[in-house]
């Protein structure tokens, strides 16, 4: 018999792990599939601003951060020859502090988090295109996905088309 899932989520690091933890929360069968074994690095900024730490404090996964050691950043310096610029952005959601997370760590905190809501991840090599059928929106299929976007709202796409674009997490 073959599995039936919701969502296929193709790369389970930062946006991948969020997004399958995010349907799965709100009931959905999700696969995430990706070539890396986790924890591994990648390269990165490892910046976190202010908006993206109120989604990881909405979804309860801030306090692991906090624990991971990594320190809070409070002000930002830009330099540019004689001129110094020196702030402390604005809070977003009451969070004013941003943070500067190893992939590593912050990997493996969003693929635990999806794991322990019901998503399933696989290690898978990648090859092909996975491209949803004509008319599958709002279907459940075998072996691939409903076609319905992203649950933060960033990015839903179907035959290659972007059908939305806006924030939120």
């Amino acid at each position: 018999m073959a599995i039936t899932y919701d969502a296929i989520v193709v790369g389970a690091r930062c946006a991948g792990s969020a997004t399958a933890m995010l349907l799965a929360r709100r009931g959905r069968r999700v696969l995430v599939v990706d070539k890396a074994t986790f924890p591994s690095d990648t390269l990165s900024t490892h910046y976190i601003h202010q908006p993206g730490v109120a989604a990881l404090h909405r979804w309860g996964l801030l306090p692991e951060v906090v624990a991971s050691g990594c320190p809070p950043i409070r002000t930002q310096l830009t330099q540019l020859g004689p001129v110094r610029l020196e702030a402390a952005p604005p809070p977003v959601d009451g969070i004013a502090d941003a943070y500067c997370v190893r992939r590593t760590v912050l990997d493996d905190i969003l693929v635990r988090a999806a794991e322990a809501t019901g998503a399933v991840r696989r290690r898978v090599g990648a090859r092909g295109r996975c491209r949803p059928s004509q008319g599958t929106a709002g279907r459940r299929r075998q072996g691939r996905s409903a076609g319905r976007g992203r649950p933060d709202g960033l990015l839903a796409a179907r035959g290659g088309r972007v059908l939305r674009r806006s924030t939120g997490g």
